[in-house]
């Protein structure tokens, strides 16, 4: 999220989801950091209790596949899908 950052403006900003308290506190700390609380957000949150709150162009997954596991990966995708503007 932050290295994409660098692209974003007020009408693409950046959501980001982490398990660990620890992952969410690093990342809030990065984006104050960066000076980027306007553009990019993150919140504490498992992916299974996300609920479609908004659309998103583009969904980034970063080592969940790995978490997840081969026998959950289809679960994880799915989960994924109602937040893609293009699967609306």
């Amino acid at each position: 999220m932050m290295y994409a950052s660098t692209e974003l403006s007020e009408a693409s900003p950046a959501h980001g989801i982490a398990l660990s308290r620890e992952q969410h506190d690093y990342a809030r700390q990065r984006i104050a950091d960066e000076g980027l609380q306007q553009l990019v957000s993150v919140e504490l949150r498992a992916y299974r209790d996300v609920t479609v709150e908004a659309l998103y162009d583009k969904v980034s997954s970063i080592g969940m596949f790995e978490h997840v596991g081969l026998a959950n990966r289809p679960i994880y995708l799915v989960s994924c899908r109602p937040c893609c503007a293009w699967a609306a």
